[in-house]
């Protein structure tokens, strides 16, 4: 079980925070490799999503209904946003608000490219605050509510992952307490398609543009504080099994008396 919880927490979490960030694709068309990717991380900054998706391979996907009408749209990153008649709404507020503080000290720069033929390899340095504990302490708020609440603690654990996108209680504050910046070298491929430089979204790029957001990698202070509360709740689980065992014995017992 050591563990367990918070590998649920963390990928429903993760899950929730990378959908959260609405548009249609821009005319955008830049010239260069250089150009696109200069395009796209100004966008980016800007959370001009129309701008960034057409400089990008950010989007992937529409399903459409019987009639061809749009339904649903899917996007690498900031895909909530983007659906197809979607109204502004808390979750929509809080999804605005989650994308807002992940490029609001967003910086970067272009140390280097070669070009071959239609395709392009830039080194991008990305710099941005350091989010990587931020899943972190989120997850040990989560463990406290777990091993302090009553019964099995899981009612706590529904509770929180169904209000992560919203910050009452949810990821945002934790956010707001992320300290210090962190700075990644990250290649990106740039491609002619249709006549066009498009700019190829990866994991690196994403990891390093959300500041490590929800990479699992965690101070030692944070994982020992995990892990304490892991044994915590092990020892609570393990009490509750007794508990009840020895309830359903008395009730047995109550039966046949």
């Amino acid at each position: 079980m050591k563990g367990l919880k918070m590998r649920l927490v963390m990928a429903a979490v993760v899950c929730v925070c990378l959908a959260a960030c609405g548009g249609k694709r821009s005319t955008a068309n830049a010239e260069t490799p250089e150009a696109a990717v200069k395009s796209a991380m100004e966008a980016l900054q800007a959370l001009d999503l129309r701008t960034f998706n057409a400089c990008t391979d950010n989007y992937v996907s529409t399903d459409r209904n019987w009639l061809g009408i749009p339904v649903e749209r899917r996007y690498r990153v900031f895909n909530e946003l983007q659906q197809p008649g979607i109204l502004q709404g808390a979750k929509e507020r809080s999804n605005q608000a989650f994308a807002e503080k992940m490029v609001e000290n967003l910086t970067w720069e272009i140390l280097g490219e070669t070009t071959e033929g239609g395709q392009s390899a830039i080194t991008l340095r990305i710099t941005n605050t350091d989010m990587s504990n931020v899943m972190g302490y989120y997850t040990v708020h989560i463990l406290e509510k777990m091993a302090g609440g009553r019964g099995t603690g899981m009612k706590e654990l529904f509770e929180e992952i169904a209000e992560s996108d919203y910050d009452r209680g949810g990821v945002l504050p934790f956010l707001d307490e992320a300290e210090g910046s962190v700075t990644t070298d990250v290649e990106v491929t740039v491609c002619r398609e249709n006549n066009r430089w498009i700019m190829k979204i990866t994991d690196p790029f994403i990891e390093a543009f959300m500041g490590n957001f929800g990479t699992g990698e965690f101070s030692d202070e944070v994982k020992v504080r995990i892990d304490e509360l892991e044994k915590e709740y092990e020892k609570k689980m393990d009490q509750w099994g007794e508990d009840f065992g020895s309830r359903i014995e008395q009730w047995v017992e109550g039966i046949f008396d």
